[in-house]
This record gives C-alpha cells, structure tokens and sequence, in this order.
C-alpha cells in the first residue's frame, strides 16, 4: 500500500509542477521540490558576481530569521575548477531574498514564488475534494511521514547524546579540557587500547611532553586508577599512526 501511495502522491505532485511550470521557474532552476538555489536567484536578481560569497553570508547563513536544514541547505559546487558554495533556498524564503533586492527583477521573482504559494495552497484545499479511498491513500503517507521523521529526529538526539557520554567518558575527571588520559583519547577517537597499549603510548606521550615542554597532568581512570594525562597536541602526535 507504501508503495501505491508514494506513486499516486508523485505523480500529482509532478503533473502539478508541470501544469503550473513558467520560463521563470526554468531560470531559477527550481526542482521538483519548489526549491531554488542561491547563486541561481542571484544570477536572476541581476546582482554583482564578485559579491556573491559575501551576500549569501550575510543573508543566509547569518539570517537570524531562517534555520538551515528547515529554510535552506547549504552544499558545495565546482564552478571553473574551484569550489564553491551555494545554497538550496525554499519558496518562502527564496521569496524573502527577492524582496529584499528592491529590484524589478526581484518583484518578479517575489511574485512567482507568491504565485507557487498560492498553487500549493489551493491543490492542498482541493483534497477535500477527493474520493473517500484518495483521501485515506494520503491519510496514511500524512502519517507515514509523520513518523519517518520523529524517527529521524530520535536517531539524532541518541547519536548527539552518545557523542556528548564520550566526551565525558574521555576527559575522566581531568578539570583541564586541553588534556586527556591516553585511554580517555583513545574513546574520544573511537579506538579500543589494553593496558600494555595505553603504558606504551604514555611512555611516548612523557617523553615528547618533556621534549616540547607541555606539563603532565594527573586523573583517575576507572580502568587504570590515578593515571597522566597529556595534552591534547601531543596525543594528536603520539596517536598520529
């Protein structure tokens, strides 16, 4: 039944698309998500090339109005060879960089995205419209997709707490954030040391510790009782291989 409702969900969504598809929409580069990109809607506007990177700064990244991976998705391009940095923008706030260009252009576009606003609200209130059977078929993929994305959310909030019980793990209870036990280190870099291990690295972390002149700090380890602990430039260099 997944598979019936994301094929007839699909396929209105495309011929709606097709329907309502405008020269403008083929300038903007807008895909099958009714999303645009930054560097498309700036070449539109008609603003200066060469500012491009500070814009987008400014008006996008440090937009205090709009949350990226809700409002926009920031990815990298290569443009002559070089890399670069451009952004997938929704209509509403595709709609809002127009406004602010105060430009003809930018009314132009402004109005497009009002115009796809508009659309989508009104193929969303024709759903009301439908027969019993096409309103429960979206009923369920509502639903379906209600669920895929709590699901995704509580994958991220047990992949961020178990990055946050590492962290905890490996500083132990050495006060000094700059400092690590060996086997504290070897958590944080996700790396399994025994004890012959970790005595070998803490023999190399002393001596280049005396050679560069970093102090050796002390902590308690559950594994290894009260232990040293080094600095995080040279485990960097004791763990380089």
């Amino acid at each position: 039944m997944e598979s019936i409702i994301n094929t007839i969900t699909t396929k209105l969504e495309q011929d709606f698309r097709k329907e309502y598809k405008t020269p403008i929409e083929i300038a903007l580069g807008v895909d099958e998500n009714g999303m645009t990109t930054a560097r498309a809607l700036y070449e539109f506007l008609g603003l200066a090339p060469s500012q491009f990177a500070r814009w987008a700064k400014q008006n996008i990244e440090n937009n205090e109005f709009y949350e990226e991976n809700s409002d926009w998705v920031g990815f990298d391009i290569v443009s002559n060879g070089n890399k670069c940095r451009d952004y997938r923008l929704t209509t509403d706030f595709a709609k809002h960089l127009s406004m602010e260009s105060h430009s003809e252009r930018g009314k132009e576009a402004r109005q497009y995205f009002i115009t796809i606003e508009n659309k989508a609200k009104e193929f969303a209130i024709n759903r009301s419209e439908l027969s019993p059977q096409m309103q429960m078929f979206y009923a369920i993929a509502d639903e379906q997709a209600k669920m895929e994305l709590k699901q995704k959310q509580q994958e991220k909030e047990m992949a961020s707490m178990k990055n946050k019980i590492k962290d905890l793990e490996a500083k132990v209870t050495t006060h000094n954030e700059d400092y690590y036990t060996i086997a504290g280190y070897a958590s944080l870099r996700g790396l399994s040391v025994d004890i012959n291990k970790a005595n070998m690295l803490g023999r190399k972390a002393s001596r280049l510790s005396k050679e560069y002149g970093y102090d050796i700090s002390r902590a308690k380890d559950v594994r290894f009782g009260t232990v040293n602990a080094y600095h995080t430039d040279i485990l960097k260099e004791v763990f380089k291989k």
